[in-house]
């Protein structure tokens, strides 16, 4: 049985003064404020993500064809390198899974 490891992670890592900035915010009186403009909505958030394909014993899968999906639908696609992973930047912030279409479903399985 092979396993595949996936991670993901925001591009965007700017709110490290997240905390505090909302704290200020919350402490604030807007009752006598006017009414603003509406407020566009936020662009989405891209995440990168992982793939790592490696056999029983921990040895890598490498060449194997790994496809991500997103709402059914194939997003991305490619070959995994010689240390039998890859990575992806740019996926939009949906959830998503991750598929080696060249292998049975019974012959791999998503670390946990």
């Amino acid at each position: 049985m092979l396993a595949s490891r996936t991670c993901n992670r925001l591009l965007d890592s700017s709110m490290s003064n997240w905390s505090q900035d909302a704290t200020q915010i919350a402490e604030r009186d807007f009752t006598a404020q006017p009414a603003a403009e509406p407020v566009a909505p936020c662009p989405k958030q891209k995440v990168w993500v992982g793939i790592e394909l490696v056999d029983m014993v921990g040895a890598p899968v490498p060449g194997e064809l790994w496809q991500i999906l997103q709402a059914g639908l194939v997003v991305a696609e490619g070959m995994l390198d010689s240390e039998g992973k890859a990575a992806l930047r740019e996926v939009e912030n949906l959830p998503y899974s991750v598929r080696f279409p060249n292998l049975d479903l019974e012959a791999w399985e998503p670390a946990g």
